[in-house]
């Protein structure tokens, strides 16, 4: 099975083809191959996780959601409250649609999806297997099993004084600007595959 995103428009392998059939839902919007608000999105990136080393890793980790079968790695966003993990998920699962599944954290994960998130963990909470890509915040480090391949991307403490500017915010016009957003997160998220 090759590796596909489904678009409503077209059907372009990740790998730079374009295939006439499909296995996964359309993610429910266009292809654009220049897509409009890549600066914003990277706005967003650049002042939620300012490290590029950091960056680079978060967004190859959800490249990877993009395939057909996706590496099974648990990619833990960790970090202090209020400093934009879930505000990083948000373009992800706006551009993934129903390509992507939200779970509570003590569900068993068994899905078809190419990615899973799980709802925040508790401090005490142990993560024991997964069956595919899964992606999940939280604020203290969960036991996680020696044997389940892990990338853990620290968050740096932005309380008091957050870099993230207002306008990035849920609060502003969130569920607009993601919907803007998705074809430029997708465009980034391609060129991370195939580079």
């Amino acid at each position: 099975m090759s590796d596909q995103i489904v678009f409503n428009n077209l059907i372009p392998n990740i790998f730079s083809h374009i295939t006439p059939t499909g296995t996964h839902p359309s993610v429910g919007y266009d292809y654009d191959p220049n897509p409009p608000h890549i600066a914003e999105v990277q706005a967003l990136l650049d002042s939620t996780l300012p490290n590029k080393t950091d960056q680079e890793t978060l967004l190859r980790a959800f490249a990877e959601c993009l395939k057909d079968v996706p590496k099974k790695e648990l990619v833990v966003l960790l970090g202090t409250g209020g400093n934009g993990k879930s505000t990083l998920l948000s373009p992800l699962m706006y551009a993934l649609g129903p390509n992507l599944k939200i779970v509570p954290f003590n569900s068993v994960i068994d899905t078809p999806h190419k990615c899973v998130i799980l709802a925040e963990a508790e401090s005490d909470a142990v993560i024991k297997s997964i069956s595919t890509r899964t992606i999940m915040t939280c604020n203290k480090l969960p036991e996680i099993d020696p044997n389940i391949d892990t990338i853990i991307i620290n968050f740096p403490v932005t309380f008091g004084s957050s870099s993230i500017p207002p306008e990035l915010y849920c609060d502003f016009g969130y569920h607009d600007r993601m919907q803007r957003w998705q074809s430029s997160f997708m465009h980034i998220l391609l060129n991370k595959i195939e580079n």
